[in-house]
C-alpha cells in the first residue's frame, strides 16, 4: 500500500509521482520473483516473547555456533500460528518451544491467540521438541481500563497504553497443566518438558509484578499427575532467564538429538 498523500480527484504532480512509484514497485516485484535460498544447515525453530528473550538469546547463540539455522517466532498470535504452519511444510530438525503463552490466551480470552492447534505440530510430526511453558503466567489484553473490566481483581502490568498483562489465576494454571500434558501424551516423537521453578517470565520473578510461586507449584504438581511419561518432565530450580536454565534446555535438546 502506498499513501496517496493528497486526494485522488485528478492527476497532478503529486498523484503522478505516487502512482509511478506504485507501478515501479509492482514491476520490480514481478521481475524479481523470490526463490528459495538453499541452505545445508539443520533448521531449528525457537519461540519467545520479550519477557523470555534473555533465555532465547543464549539458546540461539549456542545453536548458531553449532552450525544450526535458527528461526525465531514471536508468540503474539500470528507468530505461533506461523510457526505451527511452517513445521508442517519445512524440514525442521528440532523445535524449542520456549513460549507457550498463546495457549493461555486461546483458552482464557487473551489477545495473543494462535488457535486451538498451538503446540501440536512438532509433536504430531515426530519432530524432537523441548517444551517450556514460558509466559503462561499472564494473559495479554488491551488498555488498562479494558483489562480491569475483562479480568477484574487480578495483578496486572501496564506494558504500554495499548497492552496490559494480567496474572493467570491458579485454577487457570491447573487447566493449562492438563492441556499441556494432553499435548505431550499424544506426541508421536521425542520430547522433553522443562519447568523453571523460580518463574516463567520476567514478570514472574521475585522482582516482577506478577510473581506467584504457589501458582507455579500448582501447575507443576498438576503436570506430574497428568503426564504419562514423567521421566520426560523436569523441574529445574532456576528462573527461565537464568543462564543455568538455558543450559538445562541445551542439555535436553542435545539428549533428544542423540537419541535419534
Amino acid at each position: 500500500m502506498l499513501h496517496s498523500v493528497c486526494d485522488i480527484s485528478g492527476l497532478n504532480r503529486v498523484t503522478k509521482r505516487v502512482l509511478r512509484n506504485g507501478a515501479m514497485a509492482m514491476a520490480g516485484m514481478v521481475q524479481n520473483v523470490s526463490v528459495d535460498v538453499p541452505s545445508d544447515k539443520p533448521l531449528v525453530f525457537l519461540s519467545t516473547l520479550g519477557t523470555t528473550e534473555i533465555c532465547v538469546q543464549r539458546l540461539r547463540e549456542y545453536l548458531e555456533k553449532n552450525g544450526k539455522e535458527v528461526i525465531t517466532f514471536h508468540t503474539v498470535g500470528s507468530g505461533g500460528k506461523a510457526m505451527e504452519e511452517m513445521i508442517q511444510s519445512e524440514e525442521v530438525k528440532a523445535v524449542v518451544d520456549l513460549s507457550l503463552h498463546e495457549i493461555t490466551d486461546h483458552l482464557f480470552g487473551g489477545d495473543y491467540d494462535a488457535g486451538p492447534g498451538r503446540g501440536s505440530a512438532s509433536l504430531q510430526r515426530s519432530v524432537p521438541t523441548v517444551l517450556v511453558p514460558g509466559n503462561i503466567d499472564f494473559l495479554v489484553t488491551g488498555p488498562l481500563k479494558t483489562a480491569k473490566t475483562r479480568f477484574p481483581n487480578r495483578p496486572f502490568h501496564i506494558h504500554n497504553a495499548a497492552i496490559t498483562t494480567v496474572r493467570t489465576d491458579r485454577k487457570e494454571m491447573e487447566i493449562l497443566a492438563q492441556v499441556i500434558a494432553d499435548l505431550c501424551n499424544t506426541a508421536e516423537g521425542p520430547w522433553r518438558l522443562l519447568i523453571p521453578m523460580k518463574g516463567l517470565s520476567a514478570f514472574d520473578s521475585e522482582q516482577g509484578p506478577l510473581y506467584d510461586p504457589k501458582g507455579l507449584k500448582i501447575f507443576s504438581e498438576a503436570l506430574r499427575r497428568n503426564v504419562n511419561k514423567t521421566s520426560c518432565l523436569h523441574l529445574i530450580p532456576y528462573h527461565i532467564n537464568d543462564i543455568e536454565f538455558a543450559q538445562a534446555v541445551i542439555q535436553a535438546y542435545e539428549t533428544l538429538m542423540k537419541s535419534l
